[in-house]
């Protein structure tokens, strides 16, 4: 049977130690533990900060993209029917 420690179950939350706990250990382990809680929390705020930025640059560059394409694609079909208006104008359908 494997014995696991505390730090490698929960490596982050301090506070499921219990307060009783946390206040009996020296302060160097006291900091250790609230640095790495710290460095945690900072690591997720600063992927999620970078999450938003890159979001905000591509949203505009997609949709930028897109109305690009949908605009060749108009221009296109305007310019299918306009083709279609001028031959039925040179050739007219006999009946």
């Amino acid at each position: 049977m494997q014995r696991h420690s505390i730090t490698s179950r929960i490596p982050f939350d301090p506070l499921f130690l219990g307060p009783e706990i946390l206040v009996s250990l020296p302060w160097s382990h006291r900091l250790s533990l609230l640095n790495s809680l710290f460095v945690i929390v900072g690591l997720n705020f600063g992927v999620l900060i970078a999450w938003v930025v890159v979001s905000c640059i591509t949203l505009p560059l997609l949709q930028l993209y897109v109305r690009q394409k949908e605009e060749v694609a108009q221009n296109e079909a305007v310019a299918a029917r306009r083709r279609a208006q001028v031959q039925e104008k040179r050739s007219p359908v006999v009946r």
